[in-house]
This record gives structure tokens, sequence and C-alpha cells, in this order.
């Protein structure tokens, strides 16, 4: 599965209010090894958005994630389609004009839909190694630097 099929699996529901349920409701109409490539995607575009600056506007956009708000975060950047994954990914502060909604179960939805379709577990040929975010870091308690780095979504979400 190329980039192209990747997103046109998600992209008809990037738009709705629950764009899990489009997904889910897709993802049962591919076969079990176009599940495992869909996944073996979906886990690299969620890998690339393993990034400092991401962080810092899911911050501003969720009050501040953990580890695990910010995996969230990430799952639900990539259901809102590649437009705006990519936006936010070349400028976080884009996601000033879009909404992004968490979602714990996002990334797991192909697992499901392969278990589903073969009684199985999906083979996985892809383990992510533990790695520091890419980018710049920043203190997120400093106001000024974070208003300075993400203008828009220190106004949208801080009013300010």
């Amino acid at each position: 599965m190329d980039d192209e099929r990747f997103w046109s699996v998600i992209e008809p529901g990037c738009r709705d209010e629950d764009p899990k349920n489009h997904l889910r409701s897709a993802l049962q109409k591919l076969t079990a090894e176009e599940l495992v490539e869909f996944q073996e995607r979906f886990d690299a575009a969620f890998e690339k958005a393993y990034r400092w600056p991401l962080w810092a506007a899911a911050s501003v956009i969720c009050g501040g994630p953990t580890d695990d708000g910010f995996t969230h975060f990430r799952y639900g950047l990539i259901l809102r389609g590649r437009k705006i994954y990519e936006a936010a990914l070349r400028d976080p502060d884009s996601l000033a004009y879009s909404s992004v909604v968490p979602d714990p179960d996002a990334g797991y939805l192909a697992l499901d839909a392969y278990e589903a379709k073969t009684g199985g577990d999906m083979p996985r040929r892809h383990a992510s190694a533990m790695r520091e975010p890419e980018g710049s870091r920043w203190d997120l308690e400093d106001a000024t630097q974070t208003k300075r780095r993400l203008p828009k979504l220190v106004a949208k979400h801080r009013g300010s």
C-alpha cells in the first residue's frame, strides 16, 4: 500500500465529527494483507509526527498532554487526513485552523479489523525504537516562548 492508497482510506471520513467510525468501516473492506500494509503506513505516520513542536502544539490544545496524551493526539491528527497532518508537520501552528481530537483507539483499528477477519493477531514487521522526539524542545511553562513559537494556537486556546 502506497501513501496515496493509505490516505484514500482515511480521507473520506476525515471531516466527520467522529472520523474513527468511518475508518473502522473502511478497514473492514480491506484484505488481511492490506490491513497489515495499512498498519505499517499508520505506524510510519505516527512515528513521523513524534516531534517536540507537535508535542508543544498538543500541549496548548489539550492542556499539557502526557506521553499517552501525545500518543492519542497523534492518532487524532492522522484521522484528520493528509492535508492537516502534513501542514501540522511543517507548521504546528497551522492547527489553529483545524480541530484535532485526541483518540485513544485509532492506532488499533487495523489490528482489530485484522483479528476480526482472520481470527489471529496481525504480524508486525516493524518495531519502533524508543527515541527522543525530533526538533527543538522548549520549556512549555515559558508562556512567552510558547506564544512566540505558536502564536495562533496560543491565541485560540489561551486567549492571549
